[in-house]
């Protein structure tokens, strides 16, 4: 019996101790998965705790260190635990553990922003140290690249830690450099030429012009490409392949000319290492002044015109010469059925200093005297080109440069009629007709000479890895000349007379200028070029004389004179310019820019603000749109009586009554890579 009733008492314990779990479990879970509806004002750590502690079974462990970094003000509405303290310590460097009813605060650990750091330097040939133009620099780490400026140099800015960098140049083996960045690093890279590449044939460069970039309607043109571009007589050409590209075409068959997108010679602004070219042409105009021997680098800017480029409506061509080799003296000479050429370069100081010099001459004037000189004609005609440049490296960011060419074309025609005798009737006896003897002769001499003279001293210096600076100072002249004389002698009874008449004829330019460009990378995603410059110009537009000379024995009987000058012409002109790449998604990225201009001439100015505006968007990985609009102006014209490029041709500036010329270009494109080894 009292076994039975101890049992049963021990049954109603356990009845009870359940009932009563049950009881807690069910009031403990209601707590911890119930709403917390309150609003904090202004509330301290310690009081954020205190509220929510009295109003849910939750206990707080935290130590002195965690600290609000502004009082909480947030209204809470019908939320869980979970979700005020999410709200609460979003913004506040406090993170939070739950377990069971224990709530443990801790600090956010905050991750330690990356350093970023800045890889800058020359990308040259291993070979020669010749700077390399448009070599592509990636970082595969980070996917990030670009790519060096018209000197060779490149910035690039990356965060800290294991870097690769992958360095590569169209004929050339590409180079990877692997290192741990960890502060602003200078590298200067050699590149060796892939001597696996039998032949190379490129017209324009992808990741520059092609679909990655903003820029559009550009090509960039390989030297190779020119050599192998067949020409008249075999005589490569620069300016016959810059013909064959799109948009492009040559004004009268066999010329050097160009017209881009139907705008006339004079509207292409052509630079031979950022110094204009007033004439580009040889034999009127079958030939171009440029010797591919010389070259280095050719751009061509149908559209989309980058805000450094100013004065021209229709192109920009861009031509960058050879520096020189620093380590090695050598050379080619070359016989062609028109010319003959030679170029030299190497070392003065073997890693410091290096020079380059080209030279061309025809010999038409050889071939031709067989077939048209002889005792009564003289006629010839020949051209040469010099180019020379002298490359001086003061240290990995300073570097000077002094280049120079001259041209000239000469032409010659000299004609002399062989005495003739006469018989002429004596007017003062009619019935008894006496004859007298007249001997006469002439000599008719004609001279031309017409080119260019460029001179330029051009330093490079890096102020840090950011900021590349160029400044140029140069001079260039163009000039035409043309002479004429013809030469009389009459014997009449026994009396000497003489005819003379000469005639000169010149005219040309003249300019004097000072150029300050800055390229600057603050981040990979920006890439801003801004500089300026000032242009003196001395026009000569022509310049006319006639001379009349006529004498009997010793005895000067008439003498005259002529003179038609037109005044020479002065004018000023500058420039400012800024422009900067950016990316603002990875699918879009903007060229904006704007190129401000002041031409001042016979005591009238006008001034031009010119924006310049481009835009890539990426819609699928191998399919992009581009737009661009560019305005441009252009203060001096070619005044030209032919279709054909003659030396008569007159450069004059606007004046009071002609006006700059304007130009207004919209652009829109779209480039597709999808198919293999097709753009």
């Amino acid at each position: 019996m009292t076994l039975h009733l101890h049992k049963a008492h021990y049954a109603k314990v356990f009845v009870l101790l359940g009932l009563m779990l049950a009881y807690f479990t069910s009031l403990n879970a209601q707590t911890i998965h119930g709403k917390i509806n309150y609003r904090f004002t202004h509330a301290t750590l310690q009081e954020f705790v205190k509220v929510i502690e009295k109003n849910s079974s939750y206990s707080f462990i935290y130590n002195e260190e965690i600290k609000l970094n502004k009082k909480i003000n947030v209204t809470i509405n019908n939320k869980s635990i979970e979700e005020t303290l999410n709200l609460v310590f979003s913004e506040q460097p406090i993170t939070y553990q739950i377990s069971g009813i224990h709530i443990l605060l801790k600090k956010k650990q905050i991750k330690p922003v990356s350093r970023r750091y800045t890889i800058s330097g020359y990308v040259t040939d291993g070979a020669s140290q010749e700077t390399l133009i448009g070599a592509n620099i990636f970082e595969s780490r980070h996917q990030e690249g670009t790519s060096t400026n018209p000197y060779g140099f490149f910035s690039l800015t990356i965060p800290e830690g294991e870097t690769s960098i992958q360095y590569s140049y169209i004929g050339y083996a590409t180079q990877t450099k692997s290192f741990y960045l960890k502060k602003d690093t200078v590298i200067n890279v050699r590149l060796k030429t892939n001597t696996r590449l039998q032949e190379i044939v490129i017209l324009s460069d992808k990741p520059e012009t092609g679909i990655n970039a903003t820029q559009m309607g550009a090509i960039d043109i390989p030297i190779d490409h020119i050599r192998k571009t067949p020409s008249v007589l075999g005589e490569a050409d620069l300016m016959k392949t810059l013909q064959l590209m799109p948009g492009v075409q040559a004004g009268v068959e066999g010329s050097a000319g160009i017209y881009v997108r139907g705008g006339s010679p004079d509207q292409n602004l052509i630079l031979l290492d950022g110094v204009p070219v007033y004439n580009i042409d040889h034999l009127f105009g079958f030939f171009s002044v440029f010797t591919p021997e010389a070259v280095k680098k050719v751009s061509l800017f149908k559209s989309s015109f980058p805000a450094r480029f100013g004065g021209r409506l229709s192109s920009v061509i861009d031509i960058r010469t050879n520096d020189g080799d620093m380590t090695k003296y050598h050379g080619s000479f070359s016989i062609g059925l028109l010319s003959s050429k030679i170029s030299l370069e190497g070392p003065i100081i073997k890693n410091r200093t290096s020079f380059n010099i080209s030279a061309r001459r025809s010999y038409f004037d050889i071939l031709s005297r067989p077939f048209i000189q002889g005792d009564d004609r003289d006629l010839s005609y020949y051209f040469y080109d010099i180019n020379a440049k002298i490359n001086h490296r003061f240290s990995d960011k300073s570097r000077l440069f002094f280049s120079f060419y001259n041209g000239k074309d000469f032409l010659k025609n000299n004609v002399t009629s062989q005495s003739k005798s006469y018989s002429i009737l004596t007017p003062n006896n009619e019935d008894t007709p006496e004859y007298e003897k007249l001997e006469a002769s002439a000599q008719d001499h004609l001279k031309i000479q017409w080119g260019n003279t460029i001179a330029a001293i051009r330093w490079n210096y890096m102020f840090n890895n950011k900021l590349f600076s160029n400044s140029t100072v140069s001079f260039n002249r163009y000039n035409f000349k043309m002479g004429f004389t013809d030469y009389e002698t009459n014997i009449y009874k026994n009396t000497l007379s003489e005819t003379r008449y000469q005639a000169k004829y010149q005219s040309g330019i003249k300019d004097w200028s000072y150029t300050l460009d800055f390229d600057y990378s603050p981040i990979p995603t920006h890439h801003i070029k801004f500089g300026g410059g000032y242009l003196y110009h001395h026009f000569r537009p022509e310049v006319m004389t006639s001379r009349n000379y006529q004498s009997e024995v010793s005895t000067v009987q008439d003498t005259t004179y002529y003179s038609i000058p037109n005044p020479d012409i002065y004018a000023h002109e500058l420039s400012a310019y800024i422009e900067d790449n950016f990316d603002i998604t990875p699918r879009l990225s903007i060229n904006a820019g704007i190129h401000f201009s002041a031409f001042l001439v016979q005591h009238e100015s006008y001034f031009s603000a010119q924006p310049r505006l481009s835009a890539r968007y990426k819609l699928l990985r191998d399919f992009t749109i581009k737009a661009s609009y560019t305005k441009m102006s252009q203060y001096i014209h070619l005044l030209s009586s032919s279709a054909i490029a003659l030396p008569t041709d007159l450069w004059v500036p606007v004046t009071k009554r002609i006006r700059p010329m304007q130009a207004h270009q919209f652009s829109l494109g779209s480039y597709y890579t999808g198919i293999k080894n097709w753009e």
